[in-house]
C-alpha cells in the first residue's frame, strides 16, 4: 500500500476527509504554498513521561523554505487521542504557535494528529502539511498478557514440518552480474507450507576462500511487489533476497497479476482476512514464516559462509519476519526491523489505540506476533531498530515498544517524532535514541 493510501486510512479515523496540497481546483485563499511544513513537538526532547505528568505540545507552521507566506485564515485543526480511550480537539490560528497540553494515567501513548484547515474549510490531510504525533508514558512499563498457552509448541510443530521437507534439491541458477567479484543465482528452496522459498543470492568470489558473514533480506507489504533479478551485489557480504510469497522468478508481468489475485482471502489482499486468520494453520503468516526459517537454514548450508555470522534485515512486514528469523534461528547474531509490523496485534481487547489498516486480533493470529516470539530470541544477538514513529498507526508505537521491552539481547531503538509509516520529517526533528546491553 502506498504512503497516500496509507495516510488516506489514518485520516478516515481522525475523521477527516483527504485533501491534496495546492490543489488546482481549490479557491484561491485555500493555496497552499509549495514548501509549506506543519512541525511538532513535544516539551521533551526524549517523549516519555510519568503518568499524570503534564505533556506539552507545540505545532507550527514552517514557511522557512516556502516560495510565499501562508494566506491569512488558515487554520491547525488537532485531535487527541490516547491509550486511555480519552479523545480532545480544537483549532486554532495557523499563524500562531499552537499549544496543546494533556497527560495520560497510566503506561501507553498519547496520539496527536493536527492538520491545515483552509478559510474556506477545505482540510489538508497530505505529509508534510500535517502532523500526525505522540508521546509515551512510562513505555518500559508496557506489555501483553494474552500469548498463547501453547505457544512453544506450536513453533515445535512448525519446524518439525519443516525438517520432514528436503533440503537437498534446491535449485540455483547463476544470472548476468556487472560485477566480477560478485557472483548472483536465482534460488528456489523447497519448503513446507504451498510454496517453496524463492530469491536471489549475491556470493562474493572472495567468499569461496574466504567465507564471509551472511545476510538475508526480506521485504514489506506489497499487493503487486515483482522481485527482479539485481545486476550487482555487496562485495564483503553473502546476502540471499527473498520474496515473501515463494513466487516463480522471472516471469512475464501478467503472472504475478495473476499470482497476487490467487493469494487473496475472501477477496481481501494476503494476510490481512480476519477470516482467514482465525485458523494458525490457514493464516497467510503460517507458510511466510517457514519460508524465512527455511531461507536461513540455506544460507548456513553454503560453504561461503563464516559460520558465525548471520544477520535478518528488513522493514513493516520485513521488521515482522525480521523478528521471526531471529527468533526461530537460535544461530541469528544480528537483527535489523525498522518499523516492524503486527507488535501486540491484541492490542485493542487489551485497551490500547487500535489500527484502521492492518491485521486485527484473532486469538490463532497472536501465534505470530512478534512480541512473543521476540523475548526467545538469543541472548548473544544484538537487536537494531532503527525506526519507531511516534504517529505511525499501522505499526502503534506501544507494540513497537513492547517488541522492545521483551528483547532479551543488546538492543536499539530510535523514536522519531511525527513519522507516521512511510514518512519522516525533515531535519532538524525531535528524535531520539535508547540503547541497552554491551554494543561493540
Amino acid at each position: 500500500m502506498n504512503t497516500k493510501s496509507l495516510f488516506s486510512v489514518v485520516l478516515a479515523c481522525a475523521g477527516f476527509a483527504w485533501a491534496e496540497p495546492a490543489n488546482k481546483t481549490a479557491p484561491a485563499a485555500d493555496q497552499l504554498p509549495e514548501g509549506i511544513l506543519l512541525r511538532g513537538s513535544t516539551d521533551k526532547e526524549q517523549a516519555f513521561y510519568a503518568p499524570n505528568e503534564p505533556i506539552t505540545f507545540t505545532m507550527k507552521v514552517d514557511a522557512s523554505k516556502a516560495k510565499e507566506k501562508l494566506a491569512k485564515g488558515f487554520k491547525i485543526v488537532w485531535e487527541r487521542t490516547g491509550d486511555d480511550g480519552k479523545k480532545e480537539n480544537g483549532e486554532e490560528d495557523a499563524s500562531k504557535t499552537v499549544v496543546v497540553k494533556t497527560s495520560l494515567a497510566k503506561p501507553g501513548f498519547v496520539r496527536l494528529v493536527a492538520h491545515l484547515k483552509g478559510p474556506s474549510g477545505k482540510v489538508f490531510g497530505a505529509e508534510p502539511v500535517s502532523f500526525n504525533g505522540g508521546a509515551g508514558v512510562q513505555p518500559e512499563k508496557l506489555k501483553s498478557t494474552m500469548e498463547p498457552k501453547d505457544f512453544d509448541e506450536f513453533w515445535t510443530e512448525q519446524k518439525a514440518k519443516l525438517a520432514r521437507v528436503s533440503f537437498k534439491n534446491v535449485k540455483r541458477e547463476k544470472q548476468e552480474s556487472k560485477n566480477p567479484k560478485v557472483e548472483i543465482y536465482s534460488v528456489s528452496i523447497p519448503c513446507a507450507g504451498p510454496r517453496p522459498v524463492t530469491g536471489y543470492i549475491t556470493i562474493p568470489v572472495e567468499a569461496k576462500t574466504n567465507p564471509m558473514r551472511a545476510r538475508l533480506l526480506v521485504d514489506g507489504y506489497s499487493g503487486n511487489r515483482i522481485q527482479r533479478a539485481p545486476k550487482d551485489g555487496p562485495a564483503t557480504i553473502v546476502e540471499l533476497h527473498i520474496n515473501a510469497h515463494g513466487y516463480e522468478l522471472g516471469k512475464p508481468d501478467e503472472y504475478y497479476k495473476e499470482f497476487y489475485n490467487s493469494i487473496k482471502s475472501n477477496g481481501i489482499s494476503y494476510a490481512l482476512d480476519t477470516e482467514q486468520n482465525k485458523d494458525r494453520d490457514k493464516a497467510y503468516f503460517n507458510g511466510m514464516s517457514l519460508r524465512v526459517m527455511r531461507a536461513l537454514q540455506y544460507l548456513k548450508s553454503l560453504p561461503e559462509w563464516n559460520k558465525k555470522d548471520l544477520c535478518v534485515q528488513g522493514g513493516s512486514q520485513g521488521g515482522l519476519q525480521t523478528v521471526w528469523g531471529a527468533s526461530l534461528d537460535p544461530d541469528v547474531t544480528e537483527a535489523n526491523a525498522s518499523v516492524p509490523w503486527c507488535c501486540n496485534m491484541a492490542r485493542e481487547p487489551e485497551g490500547r489505540i487500535g489500527i484502521g489498516w492492518g491485521v486485527h486480533y484473532t486469538p490463532a493470529i497472536l501465534y505470530f506476533d512478534p512480541i512473543y516470539l521476540a523475548k526467545r530470541i538469543n541472548k548473544n544477538c544484538k537487536f537494531t531498530i532503527p525506526r519507531a514513529g511516534l504517529g505511525d498507526y499501522v505499526c502503534p508505537p506501544s507494540g513497537v515498544a513492547i517488541l522492545y521491552n521483551v528483547l532479551p539481547c543488546a538492543k536499539k531503538i530510535k523514536w522519531v517524532q511525527g513519522s507516521t509509516h512511510g514518512f519522516v520529517p525533515t531535519q532538524p526533528n525531535q528524535q531520539f535514541e535508547l540503547s541497552e546491553g554491551k554494543w561493540e
